[in-house]
């Protein structure tokens, strides 16, 4: 068929098993806008929370910060809380913000991904306020290569002298694994 419009259910190898190959080198296969890729070639599993609530962080404490409104979990990994556990091993992407009000001058504030309940070094950031009485809000990504069972949660730390709050309307943690990495 040429430059024809081919309509099938299912596209199957004549085996059951092999390659099956789209188009060929130096051409372009479009999925249309609105379509819906599932399996393996998919961002998933993904899930987005924010917090439902402000939070009081010790001062020099690291404390998990918690995430209790789901904004959708495509494969049931997040527990609702604090904690995404894969479902699915391979490389994931995640994002997470926190704002502080009523920081000053010379304040530092952390955050930092945690694995498996240990700080993951190569997905640390920190802040030194440089103002007095302002509100702080900034955020961390990274790339984790996670295994089935392996868990990530979002860890924050101040050296503001006293408790603070975190406000919630910009405080949220997102991710989903990365197809092809």
């Amino acid at each position: 068929m040429a430059d024809g419009t081919l309509k099938v259910g299912t596209i199957t190898t004549s085996s059951g098993s092999g390659t099956i190959t789209l188009g060929q080198s130096g051409e372009t296969i479009t999925v249309p806008s609105g379509a819906t890729v599932s399996g393996a070639m998919s961002n998933t599993p993904a899930f987005s929370a924010t917090a439902s609530g402000s939070q009081t962080i010790a001062n020099a404490t690291n404390t998990i910060l918690n995430f209790a409104t789901e904004n959708y979990d495509t494969d049931s990994d997040y527990d609702g809380t604090n904690k995404f556990t894969a479902s699915v091993a391979g490389k994931y992407f995640f994002r997470a913000n926190v704002r502080y009000d009523s920081m000053y001058d010379q304040d530092e504030i952390q955050l930092a991904f945690f694995k498996n309940g240990s700080q993951d070094s190569t997905t640390v950031t920190f802040l030194r306020v440089g103002k007095d009485n302002i509100s702080v809000a900034f955020g961390i990504t990274g790339v984790i290569t996670l295994a089935v069972n392996d868990y990530v949660q979002v860890n924050t730390y101040h050296t503001r002298g006293s408790s603070r709050t975190t406000t919630a309307a910009a405080t949220s943690f997102s991710g989903n694994r990365l197809i092809g990495a």
